[in-house]
């Protein structure tokens, strides 16, 4: 399997895996098989080409080279325009990115005699950190497990004071623009569903 091909894989132990592909061509799943698990600080960061998750029906990931996600087959795209009409692409490259991935879980206690636990993951995310200008950004895609709902987590944090607007593209479409201003030192969060 690849990111970057029509083939598919199945999730192991839970419904959307990791999978970790490099520059050189080689990869990491998440696991190997349903008892051997990878190990996700074993990523050697500097090297990776695609992060992102997957299971049979669904690939998602982002290109460490450009920083873009794909989603469904499509470019999500992060801009941030500034009050003179400049446009600064936030998804864009940076040799500091580093990779984000974790787990929403719960357990349930289905017999409070036996104590019996019973574990559940609610959702998978995945994204990264990294530094365009005088920017500090965060990027996380959710996908939820039990409702199918997905969402983009987007953290800005700068040094100067900001008064631009936010606008998110999937595929050519705009699926979101609003003001986005920022204060020095004070970090900006939006969550949009998609």
């Amino acid at each position: 399997m690849s990111f970057t091909t029509n083939e598919t894989a199945q999730a192991l132990s839970i419904p959307l895996n990791w999978r970790v592909e490099y520059k050189d061509g080689s990869a990491m799943n998440e696991y190997e098989d349903c008892d051997n698990k990878n190990d996700f600080y074993s990523i050697k960061q500097d090297e990776v080409a695609r992060f992102g998750l997957f299971n049979s029906q669904t690939k998602m990931f982002y290109e460490n080279n450009t920083g873009t996600f794909i989603l469904d087959g499509k470019r999500l795209e992060v801009l941030y325009e500034f009050e003179d009409g400049r446009r600064i692409l936030l998804t864009a490259a940076d040799d500091s990115r580093r990779i984000i991935t974790y787990k929403d879980a719960y357990v349930n206690v289905s017999d409070r005699h036996e104590g019996t636990a019973i574990g559940s993951v609610s959702a998978v995310t995945f994204g990264y950190n990294s530094k365009v200008d005088d920017m500090y950004l965060k990027f996380i895609i959710k996908q939820g497990i039990e409702y199918d709902e997905r969402s983009l987590l987007i953290r800005i944090v700068s040094d100067e004071k900001m008064n631009g607007k936010l606008i998110v593209r999937k595929g050519c479409n705009v699926i979101y623009e609003e003001p986005a201003p920022i204060e020095p030192d004070c970090a900006g969060i939006i969550e949009l569903d998609l």
